[in-house]
This record gives structure tokens, sequence and C-alpha cells, in this order.
């Protein structure tokens, strides 16, 4: 029998079985790294996204609101639905601005609503991050010359946003 045939020593073995490790822990790391990054990434795409949209919404509902706007302090249930920052009439319709918490995202949400309740609703945008959102007029809530809609999110990378808008004099 020649040594061809006899096949791998001990010490061969435990050499490729330490090279393999070593292989397997550095591309295991990578692994984890991307995904860690990919996750932290999405977050802020999420959070950007949601700005992009509601300000592209946002300045022409305010702008061409037909009457005083309200505001509320805290999500309120309307009679359009619930979560309501901010309400702009417009006309015999009335726009709303909603944050919606669900068991694994928060929407910012848009709805137009008439008398007889929602007439069309979207989400401007989501993420799995929560946030909250505070509409406030300006310079005081009477004549509410502008609106103001503040954006926050809090956890590990805390983030706002604000958007603000003149209404047109009527």
């Amino acid at each position: 029998m020649t040594r061809r045939d006899q096949g791998f020593t001990l010490i061969e073995l435990l050499l490729a079985v330490a090279i393999l490790g070593i292989i397997l822990g550095t591309v295991g790391l990578s692994v984890t790294q991307g995904f860690r990054t990919t996750t932290a990434t999405k977050a802020r795409v999420d959070r950007s996204n949601l700005a992009e949209f509601t300000a592209k919404t946002f300045t022409p509902d305010v702008a061409s609101a037909t009457g005083v706007p309200v505001t509320y302090a805290t999500p309120t249930a309307t009679t359009c639905g619930e979560g309501t920052v901010l309400e702009l009439p417009h006309g015999a319709e009335t726009v709303q601005y909603a944050v919606i918490v669900t068991a694994n995202a928060t929407e910012l949400v848009r709805r137009r609503c008439d008398a007889s309740g929602v007439v069309n609703a979207r989400a401007i945008g989501r993420t799995g991050t929560a946030f909250t959102a505070l509409a406030e007029c300006r310079p005081d809530a009477a004549i509410c010359g502008g609106v103001s809609l503040k954006v926050t999110w809090s956890g590990s990378e805390p983030h706002t946003f604000t958007l603000r808008a003149d209404r047109r004099a009527r």
C-alpha cells in the first residue's frame, strides 16, 4: 500500500478544519454586518420617503384650505377616522392627516372626507419605527394663517422633520 492510498493524517485534518473555521467566521461576520447595515439604511430611507411624500401633499392642502384648519394636541378620533392630528376644510370636504399605529408599523395617512365619511384614504408613508406627529397653527388658532406639521421618531436613531405651509389669503 502506498502513501497515497492511506488518506489524510490527523495533522492535515486539524489544519483543514482550523482554516475552514477562520473562513466561515469571517464570512459570517460579514453577512451579519450586512444585515445590520441594511436594516438601518431601510429605516433612513423610510423616514426620507415619508418626509418627501408628505411635503408633496401637505403644502397644496394647506394652501387651498377654504376655512380655518383644526389641529389636535394628540391623535384624535373624528367622524372620518381615528388618529387625526390635522383637519383642513376644503369646501364640502375635509382633508385629514392621521397617524395610524398597527402591530408592526406606523403610518401617516391622508384622508379626504365628506359628510358621509371617508371618500379617499391613502398611506403617505409607513415605517417600522414608531413616530408621532403634531400639527400647530401659526400665529394662533383663531386665524391660523399657516400650519406646521412636526413628525418625530424616537429610539436608537431619533429624527425629526417639520413642514410649514401658509394658507392663501381668502
